[in-house]
C-alpha cells in the first residue's frame, strides 16, 4: 500500500496526512488523522471480467476473485486491513479513504459517465456499509471506509477509442460524473457517518487530470502534489522566497481556482525525504517548510501538509523524530500563531506540543501498497496495534528528555528506550507498563551504556516462558545475536548472561507476527 501524509490546518485544528508505497514499512503517528488505503489501479473498463483490481501488496492474500469464470485483479481476503480499519476508526477516530489511480500502472481510465456511476456503485457496495452491499464482494469484509481520494495520473499513448472510434478524453471522462454519484446519491445512503472525497492534482494549472473535474464534483480535500513539476514546487517557492528566480509554489493560485465546493480543504504536498522523489531538490528542510507553511496557514482554504511518503517519513529521522513529527509541530505553530524553532541544520530544538495541543492536531496518513510492521522510530514508546499499521492514541510528552510514550489497546507489547534517557527515571515507567500487561509483576534490567536501571527482579527465561504461553515463537540469538540477562535481586548481583542495548533501540513484542523483534 502507498500513503500520502497530509497536515492540514482548520480553524482550530491541523491535519497531516502521509501516503505508503507497497513496500511501505510505517504506522499510523500520533499526529495522523485520515488513513488513505491504496491503490485500486485497475478501473473496471479496462479490468478482467469487468471489475476493477487493487494493490494492497501483501496485505491480502494471493487470492483474487473470480468473476464470470475470469480471474479478476481484485485482492481477496485481506483480514489485517479490516481489523485495523475497525481499531483506526472505533478506537483511534481516524477517517479512513479508499484511494483510487496511482502513478503505476497508468492505463486505467472511465468509458464514460455511465462508467463512472456504475463503478461508484461497485466501490460503494464493496467498500462502503454493508448495508449497501448488493452482490459486490467485501475485500475488507464488514470494514467501511470513511471516503474516496482520487489519485489520477493515467497516461496512454495513443489516446483509447470508444466503439464508434472516437478519441476518449480520458484523464477527465467520467470522474466528475462518478464522484458526484457518490457525494449526491450514495453517501446519503448512510446518515450515520460522515463520507468525504479527495484528490492528488499535480502542482501545474491547469492539472489536466483534476482541475475541471474539481470545478464540476464535490471535494473536501485537495493534496497537492508539489514535488514532480519545478516551476510550481514548493522548492520554487524556497527561491522565490530568496529573491531566486521567478517560479514560484502555486498553493495561491490553486487557492483562487475554481472548486464546485467554497470550503475546499487544499494541502501543501512535500517529499518526506529526499529518496521520496525523483529529485533531492524537491525535498524541504523542516526550516524551509516552515517558510512555506506560514506563507499560508493564516489563509481560509489552507487544508495542512501532506507527505509522500509514510515509509520515507518514518525512515528520514530528524533529531530522533520522523520528518512528520516536525510537520506536525511547524503546522500546529503557525496556525495558532506560536513560535516553534523548526531550524534542525546544527541542533535539536525541544518538541513543543504537549497532550492538550495534540488533541486538536488531525493527521491523514494515506497507504498506497503495503504497511510493513516493524518501525524505524526514535524517542517512542509504542504499543502494537496489528500487522497493517500502528495507530496512536495517546501521547504523553516529557519535555526535557523528549520522551513520547504511545499506548494501543491490541498488543502483547512493545517498548523503546533511548540513550538519551540517561536522567530519565524509567523504574516506575517500565514496571507499570510490564505489569499492565502480564498482571504480573515482571520487570525489565536496561544497560544503557554503563548506565545500569534495574527494575526489581527480571528472570527473563520466566518471562520468555510467559510469552510462549501467548503462543509466541521467537529465538532472540539466532535473528539478531543478542543476549539476554537475567538478574535476581534475592541473589548476589550475578548476570547470567550480558545484555548491552548500545545498539538497541526498539524491544518489540508483536502478538501478529508471532516473533520477538530487537530492532
Amino acid at each position: 500500500m502507498s500513503t500520502r501524509s497530509l497536515l492540514l490546518a482548520a480553524t482550530a485544528a491541523t491535519t497531516i496526512s502521509a501516503t505508503f508505497s507497497a513496500t511501505s514499512n510505517t504506522n499510523v503517528n500520533p499526529s495522523i488523522d485520515i488513513v488513505n488505503i491504496g491503490f485500486v489501479n485497475v478501473f473496471p473498463d479496462q479490468g478482467p471480467g469487468g471489475w476493477p483490481g487493487t494493490n494492497f501488496g501483501n496485505q491480502c492474500s494471493g487470492e483474487v476473485y473470480v468473476h464470470n469464470g475470469v480471474n479478476t485483479t481484485l485482492q481477496k481476503s485481506c483480514p489485517y486491513i479490516e481489523q485495523d480499519i475497525k481499531t483506526c476508526q472505533t478506537t483511534y477516530g481516524k477517517k479512513v479513504f479508499l484511494s483510487l489511480g496511482g502513478a503505476n500502472p497508468n492505463n486505467y481510465y472511465l468509458d464514460s459517465d455511465t462508467s463512472g456511476e456504475s463503478f461508484a456503485d461497485f466501490l460503494w457496495g464493496a467498500f462502503g456499509p454493508a448495508s449497501a452491499n448488493n452482490g459486490q464482494p467485501r475485500p475488507f469484509g464488514s470494514a467501511v471506509v470513511d471516503g474516496f481520494d482520487f489519485d489520477i495520473e493515467s497516461a496512454i499513448n495513443p489516446a483509447p477509442t470508444d466503439a464508434n472510434g472516437k478519441t476518449i478524453a480520458y484523464a477527465t471522462n467520467g470522474y466528475a460524473a462518478m464522484i458526484n454519484h457518490f457525494k449526491n446519491d450514495l453517501y446519503t445512503q448512510d446518515v450515520t457517518k460522515s463520507y468525504y472525497i479527495s484528490g492528488a492534482p499535480q502542482c501545474s494549472l491547469p492539472d489536466v487530470h483534476l482541475t475541471s473535474v474539481i470545478s464540476a464534483a464535490w471535494f473536501d480535500f485537495v493534496f497537492i502534489q508539489f514535488y514532480n513539476t519545478p516551476a510550481c514546487s514548493a522548492r520554487a517557492g524556497i527561491n522565490h522566497l530568496n529573491g531566486q528566480g521567478s517560479d514560484d509554489i502555486s498553493f495561491a493560485s490553486w487557492q483562487q481556482s475554481a472548486s464546485l465546493n467554497p470550503a475546499v480543504k487544499y494541502y501543501i504536498g512535500l517529499p518526506a525525504a529526499k529518496a521520496a522523489s525523483s529529485d533531492d531538490s524537491y525535498y524541504l528542510t523542516t526550516l524551509e517548510a516552515q517558510k512555506i507553511v506560514k506563507e499560508f496557514a493564516n489563509t481560509t482554504s489552507f487544508g495542512g501538509v501532506m507527505l509522500w511518503e509514510a515509509t520515507y517519513d518514518q525512515n528520514n529521522t530528524i533529531c530522533g523524530s520522523p520528518y512528520s513529527v516536525w510537520m506536525k509541530e511547524i503546522v500546529t505553530a503557525a496556525v495558532q500563531g506560536t513560535t516553534f524553532d523548526a531550524d534542525t541544520t546544527s541542533k535539536c530544538p525541544a518538541l513543543i506540543v504537549s497532550p492538550d495541543v495534540l488533541q486538536p492536531v488531525r493527521v491523514l496518513w494515506f497507504y498506497t501498497r503495503l504497511l510493513w510492521h516493524r518501525l524505524q522510530l526514535s524517542r517512542w514508546i509504542v504499543w502494537k496495534c496489528s500487522l497493517v499499521q500502528l495507530v496512536i492514541d495517546r501521547v504523553n510528552y516529557f519535555n526535557k528528555e523528549q520522551l513520547y510514550s504511545l499506548y494501543c489497546v491490541d498488543y502483547i507489547g512493545y517498548f523503546y528506550l533511548d540513550k538519551k534517557l540517561a536522567h530519565f527515571n524509567i523504574h516506575n515507567f517500565v514496571h507499570r507498563i510490564i505489569e499492565h500487561v502480564y498482571q504480573k509483576q515482571y520487570f525489565v534490567h536496561i544497560h544503557k551504556l554503563a548506565k545500569l536501571y534495574i527494575v526489581r527482579y527480571i528472570d527473563f527465561h520466566e518471562l520468555f516462558c510467559v510469552f510462549k504461553q501467548h503462543s509466541l515463537e521467537f529465538s532472540v540469538k539466532q535473528r539478531f545475536q543478542l543476549d539476554i540477562v537475567s538478574f535476581d535481586l534475592e541473589q548476589p548481583f550475578k548476570p547470567q548472561h550480558i545484555f548491552t542495548c548500545e545498539h538497541i533501540h526498539h524491544v518489540f513484542f508483536c502478538k501478529h507476527q508471532h516473533e520477538l523483534y530487537f530492532a
